[in-house]
């Protein structure tokens, strides 16, 4: 049973036909698939790139709105201790606001790869003279 299998795979001809294929042809078609890429890492990018800049302006005004609160509920002659007092909330809102931030920077995840180009052709013999 199991040499009947084999010899009529070694009798049927090979299902690959080889086809010439000229290496310029290859390199166009190489990059064409490089240029394609590359137009889709720069829609990627350019998308990553809009997504962090939201991101660090939502932060930038989260943070320039709780520290004006803060300055606001400052009294004109502050003791030592209410200095400290906010001094401490002012690096508590610092924090917290990196903190939410770095959150979303890690949610958004790795920014894209660029396409590596295709190898150089090299010249022939021929081509060279």
């Amino acid at each position: 049973m199991g040499t009947g299998v084999a010899t009529a795979s070694t009798k049927s001809p090979s299902p690959i036909a080889t086809i010439d294929v000229n290496p310029q042809d290859l390199n166009k078609i190489a990059l064409e698939k490089y240029k394609q890429s590359l137009q889709e890492f720069r829609f990627a990018k350019d998308l990553y790139d809009e997504k962090r800049r939201e991101i660090n302006l939502v932060f930038s005004e989260s943070m320039d709105k709780a520290i004006n609160e803060l300055r606001s509920s400052k009294k004109p002659t502050p003791t030592q201790m209410q200095k400290r007092i906010h001094a401490a909330s002012k690096q508590r809102i610092i924090i917290s606001a990196t903190a939410v931030r770095d959150a979303a920077m890690q949610a958004l995840g790795l920014p894209p790869v660029a396409p590596t180009p295709p190898p150089k052709l090299e010249l022939s013999d021929k081509s060279k003279r």
